[in-house]
């Protein structure tokens, strides 16, 4: 008689099965389920090690921005639930959090539900935790906010009283209708003034590949190109670059720009204009784009690299 079966009940289960082979194959089955336990049970680790878990994956890839936005939204996680299991943390404590964050940075609530649901669902394909608790929480319907797009008479006032560093700065936006990260990351490796062509890459969040884009040089951005390439430090492989302090070498250094806000601020209180980002610029292009009947929507957004025409129906 088998030592593993305890009751009369599991005793009496030996009479359904047929033959003696397959009760030695039953008892070895039991004997190896309690030697050896499952390996694909799930285990209910930390919030910590979790986001540790997710951090060591986004550092492999190139999109440097995406890391370091879950790593500062990582710090308020951890400062909210602590170090708990991920089994404890319940939809009820998220949306508590939530409900906290609209109030101090409402417009981006919705970014941060999808950074902490992409995390536990990386606990879940990992066998890290058992479920995700952010599956029952949707996103907030926030209402569209239409931002100023400068025309092109507003443009000018600007390029007006702009240094010749700014002016080509601005330029290069107006004319290939780029994203700003896209032009400071720029090298004159990506122009080629011969074929008169641009490369653009855009940076995909989830696996950090370079998705290209190659856009047309303008006669007056190909003018501002050549003579930049004439007068450019063969050291630097950045088109836009500046030299700033940094503390922590205790030294000058060159760096590419990284988002120039103050820039517009300044200009358009010079102007005497309403304020726009330098990203507006871009929109104001296809706006200008739009009104031309033989410019179909669909080459608008192909140069944009953007699902943008309900801004610009907002415009018109």
């Amino acid at each position: 008689m088998s030592v593993y079966y305890d009751t009369d009940h599991e005793k009496d289960s030996r009479n359904f099965l047929n033959t003696e082979c397959e009760t030695n194959q039953s008892d070895k089955m039991k004997r190896q389920e309690l030697i050896k336990p499952n390996k694909n049970k799930k285990k209910d680790v930390t919030l910590l090690k979790l986001i540790n878990k997710k951090l060591g994956i986004l550092k492999k890839r190139n999109n440097a921005k995406y890391y370091k936005d879950n790593l500062y939204m990582s710090k308020r996680w951890i400062h909210e639930f602590g170090d708990t299991p991920c089994s404890q943390i319940t939809a009820e404590l998220i949306n508590k959090y939530f409900e906290k964050r609209k109030i101090k940075s409402p417009g981006s609530v919705n970014y941060e539900k999808a950074c902490l649901k992409s995390t536990f669902n990386l606990g879940v394909k990992e066998q890290m935790c058992k479920i995700n608790p952010m599956l029952g929480i949707n996103d907030d319907i926030n209402e569209i906010k239409v931002k100023h797009i400068p025309t092109s008479t507003q443009i000018n006032q600007i390029l007006q009283k702009a240094t010749t560093e700014q002016k080509d700065y601005i330029i290069t936006i107006r004319d290939t209708s780029g994203r700003i990260c896209e032009i400071n990351r720029l090298k004159w490796e990506d122009v080629d003034l011969s074929k008169r062509e641009i490369t653009l890459y855009k940076l995909m969040c989830k696996d950090g590949i370079k998705k290209v884009r190659k856009i047309y040089i303008s006669d007056e951005l190909f003018e501002i190109l050549k003579r930049r390439y004439k007068e450019r430090n063969t050291e630097v492989p950045w088109i836009f670059w500046h030299r700033c302090w940094r503390t922590k070498y205790n030294r000058y250094l060159i760096v590419r720009y990284k988002d120039r806000r103050n820039l517009m601020k300044t200009l358009c209180r010079k102007a005497n204009i309403p304020y726009f980002s330098l990203n507006s610029i871009r929109y104001s292009e296809a706006s200008v784009l739009e009104k031309k009947p033989e410019i179909q929507l669909v080459k608008i957004k192909t140069t944009l690299d953007h699902d943008i025409m309900k801004k610009i129906a907002a415009i018109n």
